[in-house]
């Protein structure tokens, strides 16, 4: 059995927005609380993200008590975490249909505007579901508007590796994990099978395939080839490029940056 430690907890409240770092978070089956409990969808429901919309990466969304404030360059948005209309929105997240109710047609307004394009910021609620097939471990685990697992799990020294074949180095946040644990073997993070982090346990289920989002600079949203082009010389397998671990929470509601993280 390793240990090794807690370096940071990150939620993304608004899907395909910029993150938000915590010093201890509420984790529940479906994901971190608050963790992508929001998302845009177009007039087909399709959700927007960082493949279609690289501004989103300009968003910053950060929940404040029972608030949320977002701000894209220079101008802000403020809501309460409450606010939600009746009607329950059809919605799509890759193979899952999701539902979810719109916060307010005036916050939807208002990332119309900055997007020049009609969109509808929709909410996760506890009544809308989503639940994802495992390969492993349980039969299913409930979800939220993630792309596809309740968590990411990302050790310092496979950034470290990646960025030793690097010409420029990248930060953590291009992989935008939900905990950050520092390691001193580059991917042992897809070897661990049930770990627990302080109370908690959680089950690694698969090594987390990457898409072209990881090649968005996320403070200036330009894109390049970078760090795809590498990994694909040395984390490559089955057509799919690999880079981080994803997990299901089995038991245990907190976790802290700090906390130990053994791994069996």
């Amino acid at each position: 059995m390793s240990m090794n430690i807690v370096k940071a907890i990150n939620i993304y409240p608004i899907k395909g927005m910029q993150g938000q770092s915590l010093d201890s978070a509420t984790i529940q089956e479906r994901g971190i609380k608050n963790d992508r409990r929001y998302m845009l969808v177009d007039s087909e429901g399709t959700f927007l993200s960082q493949r279609s919309h690289r501004k989103l990466c300009r968003f910053y969304p950060r929940i404040d008590g029972s608030e949320m404030k977002v701000t894209f360059q220079g101008n802000q948005i403020n809501f309460s975490l409450d606010k939600e209309m009746e009607e329950v929105i059809a919605a799509r997240v890759f193979e899952h249909d999701v539902t979810g109710h719109e916060v307010s047609a005036e916050v939807s307004q208002w990332f119309s505007d900055q997007l020049e394009a009609q969109v509808r910021l929709i909410k996760m609620t506890k009544e809308d579901t989503r639940y994802k097939k495992l390969i492993k471990g349980p039969d299913q685990t409930e979800v939220s508007y993630a792309d596809g697992y309740p968590y990411l799990i990302i050790g310092t020294a496979s950034l470290q590796e990646i960025n030793s074949r690097l010409k420029q180095e990248i930060g953590m946040e291009r992989f935008r994990p939900n905990i950050v644990v520092d390691t001193d073997v580059p991917h042992e993070e897809d070897q661990w099978g049930t770990i627990s982090i302080g109370e908690a346990s959680m089950m690694i289920i698969k090594p987390c395939s990457r898409c072209g989002v990881i090649t968005i600079d996320q403070q200036s949203g330009v894109r390049g080839r970078e760090p795809l082009a590498t990994l694909s010389k040395y984390r490559r397998s089955d057509k799919s490029i690999f880079f981080g671990a994803n997990a299901i929470r089995l038991s245990g509601d907190k976790i802290h940056v700090g906390d130990s993280l053994r791994a069996n």
